[in-house]
């Protein structure tokens, strides 16, 4: 699997597109301390005012604050607002 891996890692590099995309890696944008966009990710494990934990495949995501809402959702990822004050991976 590793060696597929760095092969599409290699493809997207010569064919200039975004590595994420192209191996299947999830994509995290977080826009000051108010939002935060996840996309490509396997599915949410905790969801709450307080905490939002993501399956990322190889990590769990958690990010932590308060007023925390999923304010938009489709089948790519996932747009999450409120105050964000903590972000934390964890190894599988």
């Amino acid at each position: 699997m590793r060696e597929t891996e760095n092969l599409l890692l290699r493809a997207a590099k010569l064919l200039e597109l975004p590595a994420d995309a192209v191996a299947g890696k999830s994509h995290i944008e977080i826009i000051g301390t108010r939002d935060a966009i996840i996309e490509n990710h396997k599915g949410i494990l905790e969801y709450g005012d307080t905490t939002l934990s993501l399956n990322l495949g190889t990590k769990i995501l958690t990010l932590e604050g308060a007023n925390l809402k999923i304010s938009a959702m489709d089948e790519r990822g996932l747009r999450l607002s409120g105050e964000i004050t903590s972000v934390r991976f964890e190894s599988v």
